[in-house]
């Protein structure tokens, strides 16, 4: 008698973990469900190839739904430019409809890639204010990432305050070429081997704080920009200062929830 007890006892023992297990099982399936939808705006009036290469890696490596990545282009399907001004109202018009949509726990990326003016996101259009706006009535708890690659984008620092991270590749009164953002798509990239270096606490992903750290060093944009060529940056001796500004806990913010390991 006291041996079939003892044997039922361990059975139960031994079958008892299997609730909780399969209740963690559930709770990690369920998880990416529950986090929040990932949505994307993209911006390009040059250097299409690095916000290709963006949009890829938000769509493959970071699960973006296809629907949720709006991505504005200087050109049409014809081949046939598509002016500042135009590009402008499209993001505008995107982000206003967004505002509405998304809630709570939601992640909006934005990035521009685009010839700036000190005050303006893309050639003469788009002022620091006015997307200023257009953030501001997103719900608080949206997590906003803002990424410009612009020569004078730094301005945007002192007027875009509703980013969580508003990340900039040069000063005001400075010009770039593209070097920085290539950086910051490498260390965000899982598949590119500068994500295990941007990694710096080593827990498996990157958050766009450590990206940006990463990108920023001096000595890899002091070589990009030194191997140019003379016809693309005849300044051999000089690159641009990227530069950025976190709101409380959005330099660890990432592009997926943290549990999500790649």
């Amino acid at each position: 008698m006291i041996l079939k007890r003892n044997a039922i006892k361990k059975l139960f023992q031994r079958f008892a973990i299997i609730p909780p297990l399969a209740l963690l099982i559930l709770l990690f399936s369920t998880a990416d469900a529950n986090a929040g939808e990932r949505y994307a705006v993209l911006m390009q009036n040059v250097g299409v190839g690095l916000v290709n290469r963006l949009e890829k890696v938000l769509l493959e490596d970071y699960h973006f739904p296809a629907e949720n990545v709006s991505y504005y282009r200087c050109l049409d399907e014809d081949g046939k430019e598509i002016s500042g001004a135009m590009l402008a109202e499209s993001v505008l018009s995107k982000l206003d409809e967004l505002s509405c949509e998304l809630q709570p726990g939601d992640k909006l990326i934005i990035a521009f890639l685009c010839h700036m003016k000190s005050g303006f996101c893309v050639n003469a259009s788009l002022t620091y204010k006015e997307l200023e706006d257009a953030l501001a009535i997103f719900d608080d708890d949206v997590d906003i990432i803002l990424f410009m690659e612009g020569c004078h984008s730094a301005g945007a620092l002192k007027v875009v305050e509703s980013a969580d991270a508003l990340i900039t590749s040069a000063e005001t009164g400075e010009i770039c070429y593209g070097g920085f953002m290539r950086f910051w798509i490498n260390a965000i990239d899982p598949k590119h081997e500068a994500y295990k270096n941007a990694d710096t606490d080593n827990n498996g992903f990157v958050t766009v704080g450590e990206a940006y750290e990463y990108a920023r060093d001096e000595k890899k944009l002091a070589k990009w920009y030194r191997d140019l060529d003379d016809k693309v940056w005849p300044f051999p001796d000089f690159y641009p200062t990227p530069t950025a500004l976190f709101q409380d806990g959005g330099e660890s913010l990432t592009l997926c929830e943290n549990y999500y390991r790649f």
